[in-house]
């Protein structure tokens, strides 16, 4: 559902959804990386920085949130290229 939401633009629903799915699992990093892009597009960018350190601090390695630290900063960024790296959190069961 996730995936769905990513590639309609759905960012409210995305956060949404994924906010939902971090109640079980608060510390899925590919999840907190989701809800940060939602609320990245949604223009949140304080708010999306915290969800993607909160994955960090949860998966060091994790790439996209690194990416997205970066992102944050340089409004030219293309979060989608920043994605494919990895999008577990996204892809349909």
């Amino acid at each position: 559902m996730l995936h769905q939401c990513w590639a309609g633009g759905q960012w409210e629903r995305m956060e949404m959804l994924g906010r939902e799915l971090l109640v079980p699992t608060p510390s899925d990093a590919d999840l907190l990386s989701a809800v940060g892009v939602a609320v990245f597009q949604l223009d949140r960018r304080d708010e999306a920085r915290r969800f993607f350190e909160e994955a960090i601090v949860n998966e060091p390695d994790h790439a996209p949130s690194h990416s997205m630290m970066g992102c944050r900063l340089d409004a030219s960024c293309s979060f989608s290229e920043t994605f494919a790296l990895r999008r577990p959190a996204l892809r349909e069961p």
